[in-house]
């Protein structure tokens, strides 16, 4: 007879929260199996003799469950890391992977270094209230790779102290900071610095810090950049301990009965399919080759799909798509496309599972996995992997976008308004671009205006959300290059730039309407002022 379970809550005695061990309750005649202290138990509805097999059984299930439980924790963290890096900058993805603590603070500054463009970078962590640097790249005393400061000491002491990002011009006269570093400083002859909390739900586990040793003044793009780093990290690090601690886990329980060595498998195959993939992706062979890898890894046909229910690429190949089209659009029907979870469905005479691949509030399109077999614990987890690779693969391509996109615009504001070297700089790195740039070209420059803003005397950017600003000058891009204008176009703050040779000159006045009704589409109300060169 099943077990009025409110009525066997509510006759639990107080202290049944604090039980982390199981415990026989005669008056209940039952056994209480905590699985995790004050959060999660099981009920035998009958007392468990504690020298027998299946006392012994149900306590090696309950730490099984424990691991379970983080494993699931484990790869919501991964889903979370996909919204976040939807705009952000590329970070290396083995960070990711790596177990090793020392290796992935190496690499995790080394990955600083290059993504902000500086010539030191360190990262402490958070030890006793101390901070304690933990590994550093590009000094020249051994003092600074042990260095230890307080809370409030420096420039990571202070991003300890308040929690936020800090940029600093000059190390010595900044009034920002402590300077109980200066001598440190000037024999590093670190000039700029700049800092972003790692963060764990909340808790500053430890500061991510780089310095330039030039005159030098770290911008929006920087800080920008090395929040999105130290989120990288500061996941990759619980990831890490997270995988020490059941590492652990596992250790304790390798002499567990042969009952449930099956679940553990699957755990550990899991976290080997995950590598594997994880390599897959490093090694750039992009979606196809992880797509071939799930279906023969699980047996199953996989195929990715757009938006529109076209098939993206498919393993097997899909002869017609028309019959899968038709299955997904029926699925998508009844299914909630912000579901996490990966729900497995009969479908005539096979199982399915549909999941939306999605980057913030980005739909990117749809993964469809179907099988002759019903899957059990193993296979949901594969799926599971493969589904998170799948989305990190189109976010990498999507971001690796947003890298050329901004370059573009790095190299056109250069050509305009930098200085003889600097314009030098900006053709040697557009050499993909010189056959544009040997004509003789005319410059656009365009301000956009909002009268209603003007007139209230209001100040700021007109495009604030950065996916917004992506598409748009995505979309001018396309209409340029259409032209036959080529694809330098920039937007900053609310100045708009473009160049265009002098063969199109006679279709200028035309050109600028067009534009001005694509940034209409985006931004209405908007009226943008053109001047041409």
């Amino acid at each position: 007879m099943p077990l009025d379970a409110v009525g066997v809550i509510e006759k639990l005695p107080p202290e049944s929260r604090e039980w982390d061990t199981r415990q026989e309750i005669p008056d209940l005649g039952m056994t209480f199996v905590p699985l995790r202290s004050g959060a999660l138990a099981a009920i035998v509805p009958k007392l468990l003799d504690p020298r027998s097999e299946i006392a012994t059984t149900t306590s090696i299930a309950a730490e099984m469950c424990d691991i379970l439980v983080r494993d699931a924790e484990r790869i919501e963290n991964l889903r979370f890391l996909i919204d976040e890096v939807s705009d952000g900058p590329i970070v290396p993805l083995e960070i990711l992977s790596m177990r090793e603590i020392d290796q992935l603070l190496l690499s995790s500054v080394n990955a600083a270094l290059q993504i902000v463009e500086a010539d030191m970078a360190g990262v402490f962590l958070l030890e006793e209230g101390e901070l304690v640097m933990r590994s550093c790249v590009g000094h020249r005393t051994a003092q600074t790779a042990h260095l230890r400061m307080h809370k409030g000491q420096g420039l990571a002491g202070q991003v300890l102290a308040t929690g936020r990002p800090c940029a600093i011009d000059d190390y010595i006269a900044s009034p920002l900071i402590t300077h109980d570093f200066d001598t440190l400083a000037e024999k590093e002859g670190a000039y700029a610095a700049l800092a972003a909390p790692l963060a764990i739900g909340g808790d500053i586990i430890g500061v991510l810090e780089v310095w330039a040793r030039r005159r030098s003044v770290f911008v929006e793009s920087h800080e920008r950049r090395i929040v999105e780093v130290a989120k990288f990290v500061s996941i990759a690090i619980n990831n890490a301990r997270e995988f020490e601690r059941q590492q652990e886990d596992v250790r304790e329980l390798s002499e567990a009965r042969f009952t449930l060595q099956g679940r553990l498998s699957a755990i550990q195959g899991a976290r080997s399919f995950q590598q594997t993939l994880g390599q897959l992706l490093l090694e750039g062979a992009g979606l196809a080759a992880i797509i071939r890898l799930a279906s023969t890894e699980l047996g199953a046909t996989t195929v990715v799909l757009s938006n529109e229910f076209d098939v993206i690429d498919a393993y097997p190949p899909i002869v017609q798509g028309q019959e899968v089209r038709d299955e997904v659009a029926a699925l998508v029907k009844t299914k909630d496309p912000k579901l996490a979870e990966l729900n497995f469905q009969k479908v005539g005479e096979k199982w399915a599972v549909l999941q939306s691949i999605s980057a913030g509030d980005d739909q990117l399109g749809w993964l469809y996995v179907t099988m002759a077999y019903a899957p059990d614990m193993a296979v949901e987890l594969a799926v599971g992997e493969a589904f998170l690779h799948i989305a990190l693969c189109q976010v990498m391509e999507r971001t690796a976008d947003y890298v050329r996109s901004s370059e573009r615009e790095e190299i056109l504001w250069d050509l305009i308004e930098g200085s003889p070297a600097s314009r030098l700089m900006a053709v040697d790195r557009s050499k993909w671009l010189r056959p544009q740039l040997e004509q003789p070209q005319r410059v656009l420059r365009g301000r956009l205006w909002d009268p209603e803003v003007e007139l209230a005397g209001a100040t700021g950017e007109l495009v604030r959300s950065g996916r917004v600003r992506h598409r748009l000058l995505a979309r001018l891009r396309d209409f340029m290059a259409a032209e036959g204008a080529g694809e330098l176009v920039a937007l900053r703050g609310n100045e708009l730039a473009a160049i265009v040779p002098f063969t199109l000159l006679p279709k200028v006045r035309r050109i600028v309407d067009d534009i001005n009704a694509i940034v209409f589409d985006f931004i209405p109300d908007v009226q943008p002022v053109w001047g041409v060169s």
